[in-house]
Parts: structure tokens; C-alpha cells; sequence
């Protein structure tokens, strides 16, 4: 598989999640999760903090015993999860210009090596 369709599987089932969710923007639970999590254990965590716990269960269980697909879909979605909590509550949007500079810097990079 392509990088490319680990992150096309993900968005498919994102958006068949949120179809059977009835949630036209897909399924979005972690603040109702966190939420509970947090009333019964007296923490803290953030929607984001949500979404970083789960994105490490899905590193470790990549890690642990045989290679298994749906560990890679899973951490795609819920890293672009977390990305968009992020730009929600940081009022952030996506600019050409800066992944330009992304770009740059990492042709430039390379070339170093």
C-alpha cells in the first residue's frame, strides 16, 4: 500500500462512521468521551488530549505483535482528528505559503545529506 491509500481508506471511514452515526461531519465523540473520563476520574484532559491518547494506542499496537493495517488508518484519522480540533480552536487555516516553506526546507535539507 501507498501512503496515499492509507490516508484515502481513512477518510472513507471516517465519513462511513459518521453515516451511521447520523453525524453529516463524521463521528465526533472524544469531547463527550473526554468529558466522562474526565467526571469519573476528576483529570483534566482536553478534546485534543483526546485524540493524542489515541493516536499513541495505535503507535504501541503497531508496535506490538504482527503488522496490522487498520493500526496505520486508524492513526491517520485520528492524527487529522487532532489537526482539526487544533485549527477549530486555534481559528487556523490551511496556507499554501507555509507549506511551501515546508517544502523548501526540505529540499534543502536533502541536499545537505
Amino acid at each position: 500500500m501507498q501512503a496515499v491509500d492509507f490516508l484515502n481508506l481513512a477518510e472513507q471511514i471516517l465519513k462511513e462512521r459518521g453515516a451511521e452515526r447520523n453525524q453529516s461531519s463524521g463521528e465526533r465523540n472524544m469531547e463527550k468521551i473526554v468529558s466522562m473520563f474526565n467526571t469519573l476520574t476528576g483529570n483534566n484532559l482536553s478534546t485534543s488530549d483526546g485524540w493524542k491518547f489515541m493516536i499513541l494506542l495505535k503507535i504501541v499496537r503497531a508496535e506490538t505483535g504482527q503488522y496490522k493495517q487498520d493500526d496505520y488508518i486508524d492513526g491517520c484519522s485520528y492524527f487529522s482528528l487532532l489537526g482539526e480540533e487544533k485549527s477549530k480552536n486555534g481559528n487556523q487555516k490551511i496556507d499554501d505559503g507555509n507549506m511551501e516553506h515546508s517544502k523548501r526546507r526540505r529540499t534543502r535539507r536533502n541536499s545537505v545529506r
